[in-house]
């Protein structure tokens, strides 16, 4: 879904930069930020758990993996991977989101302002305005999920992961 709307915010943008701006472009413009708007409502109570589904059991079935090597679980074995197939994707789909909502105001400033009437020039700003509403995909406690998101997390997870091998590394050593 943020992908779609991604889309259709791109071809406003394509169409404001390349022609004179009208009111149906405002309208297009912000009926694709109501439909945001609606997916983050929707989105919203359940991004939790679906993150606790696609970051926080991934971390924990890597740790079995890493204790158990190849005869872990099914299920950790299948459930691991889950941050790469499944947590990176949503991240890049919300600041793909969040990026292309921005590209419409950038794009209104670098259109043909000089062609236009007074009247299409106040649409054109007003399009600019509506388009600092930050779009993307949003979460409770956790914020918007985008590249720098995605940063911080796996850092996270990459820290998680060699504090467990450092500690499993350190048991080894005192057995010996």
């Amino acid at each position: 879904m943020p992908c779609v709307m991604a889309a259709f915010y791109e071809a406003v943008a394509d169409r404001i930069e390349r022609e004179p701006c009208s009111r149906r472009w405002l309208a297009l413009q912000s009926a694709v930020l109501q439909a945001s708007v609606k997916m983050q409502e929707t989105v919203f109570p359940v991004l939790p758990g679906l993150l606790v589904m696609v970051f926080v059991m991934p971390m924990c079935c890597t740790l079995e993996i890493m204790g158990r090597g190849l005869s872990a679980s099914p299920f950790a074995l299948l459930t691991a991977p889950h941050i790469f197939a499944m947590f990176i994707p949503l991240c890049f789909a919300g600041d793909m989101l969040a990026e292309s909502c921005e590209a419409v105001g950038d794009a209104a400033y670098n259109g043909a302002w000089d062609e236009e009437t007074p009247s299409q020039r106040r649409v054109r700003i007003s399009v600019m305005q509506a388009s600092r509403v930050k779009a993307g995909i949003r979460g409770i406690g956790i914020g918007h999920l985008d590249r720098p998101a995605c940063r911080n997390a796996l850092k996270s997870w990459y820290s998680f992961v060699q504090f467990f091998a450092r500690l499993g590394d350190l048991q080894e050593a005192q057995k010996d």
